[in-house]
């Protein structure tokens, strides 16, 4: 009898131990759930995390929608003349210009490197996050209406269907090494290029009134829209001298952007009405997407 209640006893310790050792194993078991779904909730934030990389690391098939304010490197050229400047005593020509091989060759490199041409006007829905960004965006603008940009630069760019911001002073059209009304009709009419407002005769804000600012800044978008039946989104400043005063004055004046003369690749909201620019020699006639693609400001 004694023995009986010696194994019945045994019986019911290992019976304990064992259902000690299965509530162990549950426990352990919820443990391990519980951790693998918390660190599954927070792979989404991880995964945001990684994409903020210098886009050159991206793969061009990346796409981001940025959150406003975000800083985002999109790359401004800034172009004037594109010939072959004859006369050697005119410097400034010389310093500016860019003869057509090479400017040809930059944008063929740019192109084939998987570089997509943009208008400046889609820059503000690219920063917000309202338009798709992806890190081979790139813009082409020429500044002042030159009548090379239609004689030279825009059947290279019709060739490779590049787009292109031309920044033009109304009161110039018309003028000697101007473009006239019925060249830039016709660039227009193609839809390769965009027209954006270069002020009324190329004034520096600066030192101009505050009605004489107001005019340039206001006028010229005005008379360029309805000349030429299209929106003028875009703004740059003469000589890119602008000031807070400048700046508020081409927001009310309806623009949505505004360029300077600052060197750089990095846009965003802060700096939306003085967006910064690279002036084509930083891409040299070799090492075209090196050298764009190392530039760091």
């Amino acid at each position: 009898m004694k023995s009986r209640t010696r194994r019945k006893r045994a019986f019911e310790r290992r019976k304990n131990s064992f259902l000690n050792l299965f509530l162990l194993f549950l426990l352990f078991f919820f443990l391990i759930l519980a951790f693998i779904k918390e660190d599954f909730q927070k792979r989404p934030e991880k995964v945001e995390e990684s994409l903020d990389l210098d886009p050159r690391d991206m793969p061009v098939v990346l796409s981001v929608s940025p959150t406003p304010y975000s800083k985002l490197r999109l790359p401004i050229l800034m172009y004037h003349y594109v010939e072959h400047v004859t006369d050697k005593r005119d410097t400034i020509r010389q310093k500016m210009a860019v003869n057509p091989e090479e400017f040809e060759f930059q944008i063929k490199s740019l192109k084939d490197a998987g570089y997509t041409f943009h208008f400046l006007s889609e820059i503000p829905n690219i920063i917000s996050g309202k338009a798709r960004y992806h890190p081979k965006m790139i813009f082409l603008t020429f500044d002042d209406g030159y009548e090379d940009f239609y004689m030279v630069a825009y059947p290279i760019l019709k060739k490779h269907l590049i787009k292109s911001t031309e920044f033009i002073v109304y009161d110039f059209i018309g003028r000697y090494n101007y473009m006239k009304e019925d060249q830039i009709k016709s660039i227009v009419s193609d839809g390769l290029v965009e027209i954006a407002s270069h002020t009324l005769d190329h004034t520096d804000l600066k030192g101009a009134s505050t009605e004489s600012a107001t005019l340039q800044i206001t006028g010229s978008r005005k008379k360029l829209s309805e000349k030429f039946n299209v929106p003028v989104t875009s703004f740059a400043y003469p000589f890119g001298a602008f000031s807070t005063y400048t700046v508020d004055l081409a927001k009310q004046a309806g623009y949505t952007l505004a360029v300077s003369v600052i060197p750089g690749t990095q846009q965003g909201q802060e700096n939306l009405f003085y967006l910064t620019r690279i002036r084509p020699g930083v891409l040299g006639i070799e090492n075209v997407v090196k050298n764009l693609e190392s530039y760091r400001k």
